[in-house]
């Protein structure tokens, strides 16, 4: 399926978000951390990965500024967060996740996949993968 085409069974809004994709890549400073916020402005929820995928197939994107993207919203974020940015007592960012899930008797890469999409409502950036198997690694050790 073309880029274009993804996500339209699912999303009512996804000709406005692929529109709002467009117009940010074309402008003269494309980036994801602009597309993220004009998305949570504008919606109320972070981007899915269909919406950013498709933005980095448009837009010229450095591999850094995209690993720092994902590395960013592994981590509660807005409303999310308590007061200076900190995680309030119960809430645990996704490497505070991966990390609990890597040190239990028997961790998969499944459960953390699972109980991440399950939080955060999208599947764990590819860094915290290989921070969550370097813990389990360590632990192993």
């Amino acid at each position: 399926m073309a880029p274009e085409n993804r996500g339209t069974s699912r999303d009512p809004y996804w000709d406005i978000k692929r529109s709002m994709a467009n117009a940010i890549a074309h402008s003269p400073q494309p980036s994801l951390l602009r597309l993220h916020n004009e998305v949570l402005e504008e919606f109320g929820y972070r981007p899915d990965l269909e919406l950013v995928d498709y933005f980095c197939s448009i837009a010229e994107i450095a591999e850094e500024e995209i690993a720092d993207y994902f590395r960013r919203i592994a981590l509660p974020t807005g409303e999310q967060a308590g007061p200076g940015g900190k995680v309030p007592a119960g809430r645990e960012s996704g490497r505070e996740m991966a990390e609990r899930i890597a040190a239990e008797e028997e961790p998969t890469i499944l459960r953390f996949r699972t109980e991440y999409e399950d939080r955060f409502g999208s599947a764990p950036p590819e860094d915290l993968l290989r921070y969550f198997l370097q813990k389990m690694q360590e632990k192993a050790r």
